[in-house]
């Protein structure tokens, strides 16, 4: 296990931690690895739920890295994880307005936050995709839309641009 330290910059950073350690399932998948480099189906052994999402939440959340098992001779080989970060420190400001939007944003029902979704793309099908002009058009904060971009797993931020990525008709719940 490596003594990196996750250093958040933007509050709006704090959504895919709290999404990840609001869930049992996901804090078990976590803190197992940080006992150590497992794979898939070694958690799967002792952890029980979707331990493949939790990866994926893992991994979107910059909380995992992963790197290839050496094979003993006649194997396939398997991709093991580990924790990249077993300490966490915070560097940022906002108002607690911003932060008690962007804990409801991390821990709102899926059909809610879909609403979100939908309404940012449909802004982004009009072709307005800055964070401004989508602030603007929405009445939301920045910090506000980062949350959700942070979130979601078919809106991403590039830049200063927000884009539709995978399968726009699966939102994640």
């Amino acid at each position: 296990m490596t003594n990196r330290v996750k250093i958040v910059t933007d509050a709006s950073d704090l959504v895919p931690l709290i999404r990840i350690f609001n869930s049992k399932v996901h804090k078990r998948v976590f803190d197992e690895l940080l006992k150590g480099w497992k794979t898939k189906k070694e958690l799967e052994e002792v952890v029980d739920g979707d331990v493949a999402r939790s990866l994926e939440l893992l991994r979107r959340g910059k909380l995992i890295e992963g790197r290839w098992r050496t094979p003993k001779n006649g194997e396939i080989p398997k991709m093991e994880f580990e924790t990249a970060y077993p300490m966490f420190q915070a560097d940022f400001q906002c108002t607690l307005k911003e932060l008690g939007d962007l804990i409801n944003i991390a821990l709102i029902d899926g059909e809610a936050f879909s609403g979100y979704e939908l309404e940012i793309m449909e802004q982004v099908k009009k072709g307005n995709r800055s964070i401004r002009d989508i602030c603007r058009e929405l009445a939301l904060t920045p910090r506000f839309l980062k949350g959700v971009m942070k979130r979601s797993s078919i809106l991403s931020l590039r830049g200063q641009k927000v884009e539709m990525v995978g399968d726009a008709a699966i939102t994640e719940k």
